[in-house]
């Protein structure tokens, strides 16, 4: 993901947080660096594997006092379906 990045962005720096908590230690990052808002893509998979891992991006943009930019997954998750465009 950090080349992927760096590609698009150029010289940027990075930092890796490790925690049982996804959200709390995003938040705590966040803080760490004064950041003004968190941007974040949500992994896809249907409801049921949200439930069970519990939705982390509905508790990103509920649990916090940060704004919170979601953008759109790239990739359909399994439980979509793919139209070819006519319908």
């Amino acid at each position: 993901m950090f080349e992927a990045a760096k590609s698009v962005l150029g010289d940027i720096e990075t930092e890796i947080y490790y925690g049982t908590d996804v959200v709390e230690t995003i938040f705590e990052a966040a803080a760490d660096h004064d950041a003004t808002a968190v941007v974040v893509t949500p992994r896809g998979g249907s409801r049921f594997v949200q439930l069970i891992t519990g939705d982390v991006a509905l508790r990103l943009i509920t649990e916090n006092d940060h704004p919170v930019v979601v953008l759109p997954d790239s990739e359909p998750s399994t439980d979509e379906e793919v139209t070819d465009g006519d319908g």
